[in-house]
């Protein structure tokens, strides 16, 4: 309890001592405080608002040491503050990614990607690949440097790994959907801690996530609609995404996952799909619940 009040007297005091203008701001005569809001904070350090409040009641259980070096660089902090900031956030930040359990696939999920003649994927709400069939697998298993141990997470990818260039052929627009599919989520859980910790690694990770977060929200919706990859072994490739919301499992009432379909749009890639997840060196059989991959 002490640890909690003294960091948040520190941090209310170092953004206290700041002005809009010191940080490119804009700034208003209407301004009722003297010093940076708590959104103004969010803002610098590219996480979100519920994140630094969090932070600023001394609730860092799920926070990451780059959460909190991204902080100090907003307020400004001198190398003795920096380290004072750690100090107090220490006993309870989280020093690796914590990695969400995956509600299982349920037998009906699984039955459709059995099925399913084109790639298929399953994705839930954070942007994770929890389930695929083999020729979903073999279009993306190829650029992700992930170990093992962690899920396929588009977003990451798209935002943090150079690999990325190499497989979206239209890179931006894969960003735009995987930022609406993030938004979609933060509106429907706006308090799980999950998504707050993916989302403040891609804000103080990416210059390029922090700028299209901020930006207006835009009318389309992630998962759907046009996807143009190029694959290794099969050169480039053009699919009609349709996704469909599905159960995350029997237990639960509402979806929580997607269920995703690549379908070609072009003679060549109608030929390609014929080919995909023959010569995968891992396949991934659709009953699995996540889906691993030992290359990407």
């Amino acid at each position: 309890m002490e640890d909690a009040e003294a960091l948040q007297r520190f941090l209310v005091a170092r953004r206290a001592r700041l002005v809009p203008e010191q940080v490119g701001l804009p700034t208003s005569a209407r301004r009722r405080v003297s010093g940076l809001r708590r959104e103004e904070v969010a803002h610098l350090a590219g996480i979100s608002s519920t994140s630094y409040t969090r932070l600023e009641r001394g609730l860092t259980s799920n926070v990451s040491r780059d959460v909190i070096v991204a902080v100090a660089r907003a307020l400004r902090l001198d190398e003795k503050d920096r380290e004072a900031l750690l100090t107090l956030a220490a006993p309870n930040t989280r020093r690796t990614r914590a990695i969400r359990p995956a509600p299982s696939v349920g037998w009906g999920t699984r039955a459709v990607l059995n099925a399913a003649l084109v790639p298929a994927t399953v994705h839930d709400g954070l942007c994770n690949v929890v389930a695929a069939n083999s020729a979903g697998a073999d279009l993306f298993r190829f650029v992700s440097t992930a170990p093992d141990t962690e899920p396929f997470n588009t977003a990451r990818i798209q935002f943090l790994e150079p690999p990325a260039s190499l497989l979206y052929l239209d890179l931006q627009s894969a960003r735009r959907d995987s930022v609406a599919t993030l938004r979609d989520s933060a509106e429907a859980m706006p308090d799980d801690d999950q998504l707050a910790v993916l989302l403040d690694e891609l804000g103080t990770k990416s210059t390029v996530f922090r700028q299209m977060w901020a930006a207006p929200p835009s009318s389309r919706r992630g998962r759907s609609g046009l996807l143009r990859v190029h694959h290794p072994r099969l050169g480039d490739l053009a699919f009609e995404r349709t996704a469909m919301a599905v159960k995350a499992g029997p237990t639960h009432a509402v979806a929580l996952h997607t269920v995703v379909f690549y379908t070609p749009a072009d003679p060549r890639t109608v030929d390609a799909v014929r080919l995909l997840g023959r010569d995968a060196h891992q396949p991934h059989n659709a009953a699995s619940e996540r889906c691993r991959t030992t290359k990407y």
